[in-house]
């Protein structure tokens, strides 16, 4: 999606190199994020299952280290790319989304096709999303909605 949206919105190359590395990190950090949130929230039941967990032998300090890494890797990279209050709200609405998918009390992956949409969303949806609108304001050109459906 990044080079179609260098492309698409006619980003100069000699720019592309900063903004792909941007995008990069906080997609990296977004993923780890998501991760460690299921490996949280997953964790009796994976131990009581004997599942692979990647949180399931490590301290209090070290799940705080993880998730602090994954924190800097999210939020770093919007020092340098632009954003506004769409971005911050996509930005939420994914958090948000993570915590929905495996909150025990909500549980939406246990919940049939709620599980699915919240998977699509924060998985495809919201990512592409965040990108586009990114790109979009990197160039300072008008997003085209019908490019966007």
């Amino acid at each position: 999606m990044v080079y179609l949206f260098t492309i698409y919105f006619q980003i100069p190359f000699e720019r592309f190199g900063i903004w792909a590395c941007c995008s990069l990190i906080t997609i990296i950090g977004f993923a780890s994020l998501g991760y460690l949130v299921n490996d949280y929230f997953d964790l009796e039941k994976d131990k009581l299952a004997n599942k692979k967990n990647f949180l399931k032998h490590k301290s209090a300090v070290q799940q705080a280290v993880y998730l602090s890494i994954a924190l800097l890797l999210l939020f770093a990279p919007w020092y340098f790319l632009p954003y506004d209050f769409f971005t911050i709200a996509l930005m939420l609405l994914q958090l948000l989304l993570y915590v929905l998918y495996s909150l025990p009390v909500i549980r939406l992956k246990e919940r049939g096709l709620w599980g699915l949409i919240t998977d699509a969303l924060y998985a495809h949806s919201i990512p592409v999303l965040m990108a586009v609108h990114t790109y979009a304001l990197i160039s300072s050109k008008p997003l085209n909605i019908t490019f966007i459906v």
